[in-house]
């Protein structure tokens, strides 16, 4: 996967892949 470049981007996707 990608490396965590910001906790606000990380986060971000974080909630996507709980949403799937």
């Amino acid at each position: 996967s990608q490396s965590p470049q910001t906790s606000s981007k990380q986060n971000s996707w974080n909630s996507l892949v709980l949403a799937d």
